[in-house]
C-alpha cells in the first residue's frame, strides 16, 4: 500500500513537470513570434480592414484611362438629368416628361427632397442615415437623397423592381429597398397628416369644395365618395378569400375616398378587405359618418334651393343646412358619360 501511493504521487510529479516544460514552450515561441512581427502587438495599431465579398452584377464603366470602374451614383443617367443643380433641360417638353414618368412636377419633386433633407438632420428622422455628408462603415460616401426619392416615385408609379432602378442609378438593392420602407413610413406619418385632412369648418369647405359642386348642380355638396381597391397580390393563402370581390380577378384592399372636384383627397380610410362591400366600408369613414350623425362641422354649410309651390304655381328659393356627399355611380348614358369627361358634370 506504501509503493502504490508512492508511484501515484511520483505520476502527478511528472505530468507537473511535462505541464511546466509545455507552458514554458509556448511562452518562448510566443516571444519569436513577437520579436519579429512587432506591429501584431502593438496596442495602438489599427486592425487592418475586412475584406469584403466581390458584389457581382455592378454597373461599371470606363474612365479616360480605359480602366473599368464602378459607377458612382452621381455618375449615374438619372443623377445627371433630374438631381444636378445646373439641370441640362427645363423646358415644357422636360416638364411634361417628368411628371408622366415619376408621377408628380419637378417643382413639387424639388419641394419633397427639400422636406427629405430636413428630416435627415433630425436625431430621430427617418432618413438620417443618408444625411449629405453621412459615410457608410467602409468610407464610402452616403447615396445621394434626392436620387433615392427618385427611386421610390419610380416604384410607386410604374412598379419597376428594385434591380432596374439599380441599372439606373448604381445603387444597390438593398439601399433602394431599405430607403423605400422608411419613404413609406414618412409619408404615412408625416405627409398623410399633412396633406389629407378634410376642411374644418363650413368656410373652408365652400372655398375647398363647394363652388365647383354649385356650378354642377349640386348645391351643398362637399365632396364626392366611393370605394377604391388597391393590388395586394403577396398574401398569405389564410387571408386570400377575404380579399378577392367580385370585382377584381386578384387580391386587393379597399378603401373608401372622399375627394373634391379638383382630384384632392381629403379624406380616407384603413386599408380593408375587397370583399367588403360600400356599406360596410362607409362606416369606417369618420367624414362620413360625421356628416350622417351630425357631429361634423361641414353640417353648418348652407345652400339654396328652388323648389315649385304647387299653390301657387311659382318657383320659390328654399334654404338648407348640412352639407351631403355624392357617390360616383356608372352610367351607359354616352352623353352624360362624355359630359363628365370633358368636366361639366
Amino acid at each position: 500500500m506504501v509503493g502504490s501511493g508512492s508511484s501515484r504521487k511520483q505520476r502527478r510529479d511528472q505530468q507537473k513537470a511535462r505541464w511546466k516544460l509545455r507552458r514554458q514552450m509556448m511562452m518562448e515561441a510566443a516571444c519569436l513570434i513577437a520579436k519579429s512581427l512587432p506591429s501584431l502587438v502593438h496596442t495602438n495599431a489599427r486592425p487592418p480592414p475586412k475584406k469584403r465579398r466581390y458584389q457581382h452584377g455592378r454597373v461599371k464603366y470606363k474612365d479616360s484611362a480605359g480602366t473599368l470602374s464602378v459607377l458612382p451614383p452621381t455618375m449615374s443617367p438619372w443623377y445627371i438629368l433630374y438631381c444636378k443643380e445646373e439641370s441640362p433641360n427645363l423646358l415644357p417638353n422636360f416638364h411634361r416628361k417628368f411628371r408622366n414618368r415619376f408621377r408628380l412636377p419637378y417643382s413639387n419633386f424639388l419641394e419633397l427632397v427639400k422636406r427629405c433633407t430636413d428630416d435627415s438632420n433630425k436625431p430621430d428622422g427617418y432618413f438620417k442615415r443618408w444625411r449629405p455628408g453621412n459615410q457608410a462603415a467602409g468610407g464610402k460616401p452616403a447615396a445621394p437623397l434626392e436620387l433615392l426619392v427618385l427611386t421610390s416615385l419610380r416604384y410607386l408609379g410604374r412598379g419597376w423592381t428594385f434591380d432596374d432602378l439599380t441599372e439606373a442609378t448604381a445603387i444597390s438593392e438593398e439601399v433602394i429597398r431599405t430607403f423605400f420602407h422608411q419613404f413609406c413610413s414618412f409619408g404615412a406619418d408625416v405627409l398623410f397628416k399633412e396633406w389629407v385632412r378634410p376642411p374644418t369648418s363650413a368656410e373652408e369647405a365652400m372655398v375647398m369644395c363647394c363652388e365647383e359642386y354649385t356650378a354642377a348642380g349640386f348645391p351643398g355638396c362637399c365632396g364626392s365618395m366611393d370605394a377604391t381597391h388597391v393590388e395586394h397580390s403577396r398574401i398569405s393563402f389564410r387571408n386570400r378569400q377575404a380579399h378577392l370581390s367580385f370585382k377584381l380577378p386578384f387580391p386587393a384592399r379597399a378603401y373608401n375616398l372622399i375627394t373634391n372636384h379638383r382630384r384632392r383627397i381629403f379624406s380616407t380610410t384603413d386599408g380593408h378587405p375587397s370583399r367588403w362591400n360600400d356599406k360596410t366600408l362607409v362606416r369606417y369613414d369618420e367624414l362620413a359618418t360625421g356628416l350622417h350623425d351630425g357631429t361634423s362641422p361641414l353640417c353648418n354649410i348652407e345652400f339654396e334651393l328652388y323648389e315649385y309651390d304647387p299653390s301657387t304655381g311659382r318657383v320659390r328659393k328654399e334654404k338648407y343646412k348640412g352639407g351631403w356627399l355624392l357617390v360616383a355611380k356608372r352610367t351607359s348614358n354616352p352623353s352624360y358619360a362624355q359630359q363628365h369627361e370633358h368636366g361639366k358634370l
